[in-house]
């Protein structure tokens, strides 16, 4: 399939069109990045047609639906629902990601039935990568089923995974995708009083976020105490946003922390923990620190 309009001001994407068409994975792949950047109602269909001479390989299955990503349509969409139960991770979490672009909820309730599946069946890569577009589920445009209580009653599941990837990333989203004064009301405490520091600190910082003196308090505290966990530190990051002060608050506390050096149980372990510590923080936004 050509784009007549393409043809008209872009060689560029001519080209690109043209190498889709080779026997040379890598080069496939490079041409469907650059078909992703461009803007054109032909690339959508285009991309589409790819599938059948490469669904065998999820490397350029992968990037056929990362660059569908930006084009999809629902009768696109019907035909990806499938590749949720594709073995590679990369090609069910690219997938999803269709789905969740076109946020169709004729769609959803097909996408919760195969997001059960992936989370009984599939490796923690997999499940972790589909989390994020499951919680958005309910917000899917259009009448739907799938309730925001239906997807927090898996979520709250997959807190019991035995991979402790998997339960921080449900725990992400129960606070970070739903309101935990109302929707997720009933898990709050136990989230709040996790034995996982990332899940407890990722907890006391969405109530912070939300204006709770008391869970900012009780968060302080722990980041004055004499060894803090590198991952609860981390994740207090997002206690800081939508306000100024709380963000000076917790800029200072994080400066002494630096500043001291971040003595850590074990000296010989210390520059690795903090270097540790460094990225959790710009993962989780302290551009400031």
């Amino acid at each position: 399939m050509k784009s007549p309009s393409l043809s008209a001001y872009d060689p560029r994407l001519q080209g690109a069109f043209q190498s889709c068409r080779s026997d040379d994975p890598r080069q496939v792949i490079a041409a469907l990045e650059a078909l992703g950047s461009a803007d054109d109602p032909a690339i959508g269909p285009f991309v589409l047609s790819l599938l059948p001479r490469w669904e065998h390989d999820p490397h350029v299955l992968e990037a056929i639906l990362d660059a569908y990503e930006w084009f999809p349509s629902y009768e696109g969409a019907l035909a990806v629902l499938r590749f949720l139960r594709h073995p590679a991770p990369a090609v069910v979490v690219a997938a999803m990601a269709v789905l969740d672009s076109l946020e169709d909820s004729r769609l959803a309730e097909r996408a919760l039935e195969e997001c059960r599946w992936i989370f009984e069946n599939h490796e923690a890569e997999a499940m972790t990568g589909v989390l994020y577009a499951f919680a958005n589920l309910p917000r899917w445009s259009g009448p739907t089923t799938v309730t925001a209580d239906r997807v927090v009653g898996v979520l709250a599941e997959l807190l019991e995974h035995p991979a402790r990837e998997v339960r921080l990333a449900a725990a992400e989203r129960l606070l970070w995708s739903f309101d935990p004064k109302t929707d997720t009301a009933g898990l709050l405490p136990r989230l709040l009083e996790s034995s996982d520091p990332a899940i407890c600190a990722s907890a006391l910082a969405r109530m912070v976020s939300l204006g709770d003196g008391a869970a900012l308090d009780r968060l302080l505290k722990i980041l004055r105490e004499p060894d803090p966990d590198p991952e609860f530190v981390s994740a207090t990051g997002r206690a800081a946003l939508g306000s100024n002060k709380r963000k000076s608050v917790l800029r200072k506390e994080l400066r002494r922390l630096r500043d001291q050096g971040w003595v850590g149980r074990d000296p010989a372990d210390r520059g690795p923990r903090m270097e540790r510590a460094l990225d959790w923080m710009k993962r989780d936004w302290l551009s400031w620190f």
